[in-house]
C-alpha cells in the first residue's frame, strides 16, 4: 500500500510538471487536467489498477475521474488559480493524488486481485 502512494503522488507530481506550459491556469481547468491525466496513467492497460482489481478501462477511468474531483473539492484552501511554475501546483497535485489513491483502493477493496505481483506496484512499470 506504501509504495501504491509514492507511485499515485509521483505520477501527480510528474501530471503537473508535465502542464507547465501554460504559466497559469485556473482551479476548474487544473481539476479538469488532473481527472483527465490521472485517469489516463492509472487506468492503463496492463497497469496496476487494471491488473490488480477487477475493473474494466471504462470503469476505472469514470471512477479516478469522479474520485479526482470529489478529493479536489475535500482540500482546503486550494487557490483559484495555480502559477505552474511554482511549487504550489504539485503541493495540491500530491494531496489529490493521495486522496484519490486511498479513495480507490477503499471503494474496490473487495474487488482486489491477491497475488505476488499485485503485492507492490512496484511490479510495474
Amino acid at each position: 500500500m506504501k509504495h501504491f502512494l509514492v507511485l499515485v503522488c509521483c505520477l501527480a507530481f510528474f501530471v503537473v510538471g508535465s502542464q507547465a506550459k501554460a504559466t497559469t491556469i485556473s482551479k476548474e481547468d487544473w481539476i479538469t487536467t488532473m481527472q483527465t491525466l490521472i485517469a489516463e496513467n492509472l487506468c492503463q492497460k496492463k497497469g496496476y489498477f487494471l491488473s490488480c482489481w477487477k475493473i474494466s478501462q471504462k470503469e476505472c477511468k469514470g471512477t479516478i475521474s469522479d474520485v479526482v474531483e470529489s478529493c479536489s473539492k475535500k482540500i482546503k484552501k486550494m487557490p483559484e488559480e495555480f502559477d505552474m511554475d511554482s511549487e504550489e501546483g504539485n503541493e495540491f497535485a500530491n494531496k489529490v493524488g493521495t486522496c484519490t489513491g486511498l479513495a480507490f483502493v477503499t471503494e474496490y477493496a473487495d474487488r482486489s486481485i491477491t497475488s505476488k505481483k499485485c503485492s507492490s506496484s512496484k511490479n510495474f512499470p
